[in-house]
């Protein structure tokens, strides 16, 4: 029988987008509406004291909507449960294969009192991800309990009161899973709950399955891509070699000097097999090399001088990026999916440049700041130039390959990334404020919430002018920053015992085959997911374990913002005009079916017999 549903809930995940567009045109054909009710328990700590509570909720989900998302209780709605809410079910949707902007959702908390923070929001997201997946519930929802704040790519943030919560629900007689991220060996002696890493893994855990190790999915990238990869590492490596040399002239030493040298020679090791790793490690080398030689050049200066100088240079490479940024805007608006994702990627280095600089000056107005803090975003944003020059390049040598997207798709991306993206953008701002009025985190954090408006509004500006390919890049960085605040933040605060980094890195594989996989039904093979996955792998085998968990992220995000398309082009009933008739992988619908169907039960038979031998599990600074 555990086969059995295996096999179901492994099929229910990677084909949902089909079973959901077959109810859509169901409904549109019949003229009839869709109406989804759900029954569930959120547990909240009571503000003032050490005691959890269980706080019944129902979720109404409803076909044809507009993509309203409405949150009411008996008390005020605190703003960062409205923002996480309108988050997991965004996700949920998103990973269901539904378009959430054809549905309503309606969450009623039945509390007379308030409610505030995010701690239920993997509860909703699991709740609506199993309704519009159209998975067995089997006695419903309110034999267990989750606690745990969702991240924009399906894993799961910290949440505070997890003891409190973990013994208010178990005297209930109910099972409770929290995010691993906040698991202690003092936490794990109170509680028998379960921890679970995101949205894959608690649906495993919930309906007793077992988790297959996906293989990766085979991406081919195109020769051109990997040439100029190649080319661009080069230039870094000489260009950081320059400033190294200059550096030490200014008297760095070469001790001082070895990690750039250090991390050259590992872009060199990685030239011919791994192209993409090459450049990115030679970008950070290039980062290293513009860190040393400001510091030595202003290391002997009063603060006044110094940041004279270094106000100078952030003036000269905005200049620079005003004028890349006009190279840009000249560029042809189409072409193949790898010219749009590179082009949009160069307009994303583009934001992450301008980011860097607006950091730069708010970090720099501090004398204390300014060696730690200013120059490092000065010369992020300086080898950015660089950078962004390499990916013009990259785009141009493949604009010509298949497939090739349209306008019109490129319009539909934009328009629903945006939506996306700023839903992210807003619940992580309010979730830095909320962490630091309630967790104590440092006000530092912030920062972030200027630099994620500034992005916003740029990426806003070039929506209103119709330059999309620069909307995308830039709602692609702003998507980004968003998962710095949330997700990695929760990483990077992490003092307990080391499973964190290897078992959240199982689950983003496992997000990440679950996406390609689906995209790959449609024809699509985007460059920069796989580029991300292998260069995650080298990081790996450098046992750069937390590198390599920030760039398998950012994998499953790439996958995520174009999988967004598939889903608009099947909420509009249209057939997909990614692919032409003569590009590689146009595959009919029985076809994506019947693939979906020998990936999955491969998959699932390769993971079943893996678990039963006790195979372990499989286990940013980018270019």
């Amino acid at each position: 029988m555990k086969k059995v549903i295996a096999v179901l809930i492994l099929f229910m995940v990677v084909s949902a987008s089909f079973t959901q567009l077959a109810w859509v045109s169901k409904a549109q054909g019949e003229n009839q509406a869709i109406r989804m009710t759900a029954d569930f328990n959120l547990i909240a700590v009571v503000e003032g004291k050490e005691e959890g509570v269980l706080i019944p909720a129902t979720l109404t989900l409803t076909y044809p909507g507009n993509g309203t998302v409405i949150v009411k209780a008996g008390g005020e709605v605190g703003d960062i449960t409205v923002k996480s809410t309108m988050q997991a079910i965004k996700l949920a949707s998103l990973l269901s294969g539904v378009d959430w902007r054809q549905w309503n959702y309606n969450l009623t908390i039945h509390t007379d009192s308030g409610i505030d923070g995010p701690s239920g929001s993997v509860m909703i997201t699991f709740v609506t991800y199993t309704l519009l997946s159209g998975a067995p519930t089997g006695q419903g929802f309110n034999g267990f309990v989750v606690t745990g704040a969702i991240s924009p790519d399906g894993l799961a943030s910290s949440v505070g009161g997890v003891e409190y919560k973990c013994r208010t629900t178990e005297a209930k007689g109910l099972t409770f899973y929290y995010p691993l991220v906040n698991y202690t060996i003092k936490l794990a002696q109170a509680c028998n709950g379960h921890r679970y890493t995101g949205v894959l893994n608690l649906t495993a855990q919930v309906f007793n399955i077992v988790e297959p190790p996906l293989s990766k999915p085979p991406f081919t990238l195109p020769v051109a891509f990997n040439q100029t990869m190649k080319a661009a590492a080069n230039r870094m490596i000489n260009e950081a070699k320059g400033l190294v040399n200059e550096a030490r002239k200014l008297g760095m030493t070469d001790e001082t000097l070895s990690t750039v040298q250090e991390t050259i020679n590992e872009s060199r090791r990685f030239l011919d097999k791994h192209p993409y790793a090459a450049a990115s490690l030679a970008f950070t080398a290039l980062n290293e090399a513009y860190a040393a030689y400001f510091t030595a050049r202003t290391l002997n200066q009063s603060y006044t001088l110094a940041k004279e100088y270094l106000d100078k240079v952030a003036s000269n490479v905005s200049e620079k990026l005003n004028q890349l940024e006009q190279v840009l805007e000249s560029l042809p608006k189409n072409g193949s999916i790898y010219y749009v994702e590179f082009i949009a990627t160069a307009y994303t280095r583009l934001a992450a440049a301008k980011s860097s600089l607006l950091a730069y000056h708010n970090y720099s107005d501090s004398p204390t700041t300014l060696y730690d803090r200013a120059i490092y975003e000065l010369s992020h944003a300086a080898a950015r130039v660089t950078s962004i020059e390499e990916w013009i390049r990259s785009a141009n040598a493949t604009r010509n390959e298949k497939p090739l997207v349209s306008s019109t798709d490129i319009e539909r991306l934009a328009w629903i990334l945006k939506d996306y993206s700023t839903t992210s953008s807003e619940y992580a701002s309010t979730l830095a404020q909320y962490a630091v009025k309630y967790y104590g985190r440092s006000k530092s954090i912030l920062v972030y919430i200027d630099i994620l408006d500034s992005i916003r509004k740029a990426a806003d500006s070039y929506m209103a002018r119709s330059n999309y390919l620069a909307a995308i890049g830039f709602y692609r960085e702003l998507l980004s920053k968003s998962l710095d605040v949330m997700f990695q933040a929760s990483i990077q605060a992490y003092r307990g015992p080391g499973t964190v980094i290897p078992e959240y890195a199982d689950e983003l594989t496992r997000m990440y085959n679950t996406l390609v996989t689906r995209l790959l039904t449609r024809g699509l093979t985007p460059g920069l997911a796989p580029a991300y996955y292998d260069y995650s792998q080298v990081m790996k085998s450098l046992n750069q374990t937390s590198t390599s968990l920030l760039l398998l992220d950012e994998a499953v995000v790439s996958a995520l913002v174009w999988d967004m398309l598939t889903i608009t082009l099947s909420s509009i009933n249209q057939t997909s005009q990614l692919v032409t008739s003569e590009g590689p992988g146009g595959f009919q619908a029985s076809q994506a079916i019947l693939l979906v169907i020998i990936v999955g039960l491969f998959a699932f038979v390769v993971g079943y017999l893996s678990s039963v031998k006790g195979v372990a599990k499989i286990l940013r600074q980018m270019y």
